[in-house]
């Protein structure tokens, strides 16, 4: 999956964190500029594609609500995003 992450946070460093969710259709791409406005502010942001869009392997990836959910938690997890 690809994804944008601006920076991890550091140990014993608290940096906010925004999640970007892009639409359907649609990519990380279309928050190029927020991020790059958050970034300036100190704001650590994460904007995966979800599976199946910008010209990613087809999948069984259905869009659903709970799908989303699943792979957001799951992408955060994998990422060591806290909660």
């Amino acid at each position: 999956v690809k994804y944008v992450d601006t920076g991890h946070q550091g140990k014993g460093a608290f940096k906010p964190t925004v999640i970007s969710l892009h639409g359907s259709p649609g990519t990380y791409k279309e928050f190029n500029a927020i991020t790059a406005n958050l970034c300036k502010k100190g704001v650590r942001v994460i904007a995966p594609n979800f599976p199946g869009t910008e010209h990613a392997h087809p999948s069984v990836f259905r869009h659903t609500p709970e799908e989303k959910a699943e792979f957001i938690r799951d992408f955060l997890r994998a990422l060591r995003v806290p909660r």
